[in-house]
This record gives structure tokens, C-alpha cells and sequence, in this order.
């Protein structure tokens, strides 16, 4: 479908602009996979409601009838964890200079990415899948690149240093390892301990190189 539907562009001249570094070409393509990325997360999320409703409900109100004891983490170690993760990264935009309804839109959008690409390597078998579009650019053209203030456009420029090409993202393997330990009835903690340990190696790895350098 995608083929007949570049050749058809090709043949007719349309263009709706444009395509973005990392993301695919021609955009209108791209713009068609943000959308189904969007439609297949939210699809995800109303699938998963009762869960999610119940996580909230443990984390807020600790509710004895949520048994949350065989999870990776505890719903309220889970729930305020995405939260406060969630204010940091608005408030670290907001101080490089990004507007808040911006800097909303792209956590927005690099949270249906992420999802969307986790969704698909996982169920797929994949090693890793690349996003049609970059989350820089669902805010920036939702807004439109003239209603925004150098300092947002700065700002969404930082952001590509943890937010751009997502190929090697963690949160695939992340999923993998997670089913992993639910499968193996590992005991709580040594999922985050193994996380924990492969940060520090691979961080200790990247500062040894960097001094060898």
C-alpha cells in the first residue's frame, strides 16, 4: 500500500512538504505512521484500563483487594516514579527555555513513539524498529514554526540529545526483561537491581573510552 501510494505521489507531483532528518520520506507518510502510532497506543491504553485503573487505585489509596506483589515494581513505586519523571522532564524543558503547552506535546509525543516502537519490537520479534517521525516534530508543526519563540526552537533542538532517533531505545528490551522475570517469578527488586547494575557498567565502560580517547 505504502509503494502505490509513493508511486501515486510520484506520478501526481503532491508534496505536503519537506521530509524531516530521521523520520521517513516522503513526510506524508510519516505523518500516516505518527497517526497509527497514536491510534495503536491509545488502542493499548483502553485495552489496558481496568489494570491501569487498578495501579492508581493501590498507589493512591492502597488498596488491599490490588495484589501488586508478582509486578516488576510496586504500583506506587510504578505510578510515582511516571509522574515525577514525567514533571522533571516539563520543568527541565521549561528551563531551557520551551513554552509548557510545547513542552507538554512533545512528552506527549515521545511517550506515543516510544510506546508504539516498544509495542511493535516486542510482539514482532524485531531487534529494533525506527519511528516514522521524530517527536520534535508533532509539536513544532502543531504549532507552526513561526508562532514559536527562539527559545522554544532552541529548546526543542537540546531536546534531541535524549529524544531524537529512537532505534536503540531501552524500553524493547526493558519489556522483554520484564516478561522475562514475571515469567520466571523472579522476586521483587532483581529486575531494578539488573537495570541498576548495566547502567553502572555501561557507564563506567563509556568513561574508561573516554579517557582512553
Amino acid at each position: 500500500f505504502n509503494t502505490a501510494e509513493v508511486a501515486l505521489f510520484n506520478r501526481t507531483g503532491f508534496s505536503i512538504g519537506g521530509s524531516e532528518t530521521y523520520s521517513i520520506d516522503p513526510s506524508a507518510l510519516a505523518w500516516q505512521g505518527v497517526g497509527a502510532f497514536a491510534a495503536m497506543v491509545v488502542g493499548g491504553v483502553w485495552v489496558a484500563r481496568s489494570h491501569l485503573r487498578d495501579a492508581f487505585r493501590k498507589a493512591f489509596r492502597g488498596d488491599l483487594c490490588v495484589d501488586d506483589s508478582g509486578e516488576v515494581l510496586s504500583c506506587r513505586a510504578a505510578v510515582f516514579g511516571l509522574l515525577i519523571s514525567a514533571l522533571f522532564i516539563v520543568l527541565w524543558l521549561g528551563a531551557v527555555g520551551v513554552s509548557f503547552p510545547v513542552a507538554v506535546l512533545l512528552l506527549l509525543s515521545v511517550v506515543i513513539i516510544y510506546l508504539g516502537l516498544t509495542r511493535i519490537a516486542v510482539e514482532g520479534g524485531l531487534v529494533f524498529v525506527r519511528s516514522p517521525l521524530v517527536p520534535q516534530s508533532l509539536p513544532l508543526y502543531a504549532f507552526g514554526p513561526a508562532n514559536l519563540s527562539g527559545a522554544t526552537m532552541t529548546g526543542l533542538a537540546l531536546s534531541y540529545g535524549w529524544a531524537c532517533d529512537p532505534i536503540a531505545i531501552f524500553m524493547p528490551s526493558g519489556a522483554n526483561a520484564a516478561k522475562i522475570h514475571s515469567d520466571r517469578r523472579f522476586p521483587r527488586g532483581t529486575y531494578l537491581t539488573a537495570v541498576v547494575l548495566a547502567l553502572a557498567i555501561s557507564l563506567a565502560v563509556s568513561f574508561y573510552c573516554s579517557l582512553k580517547l
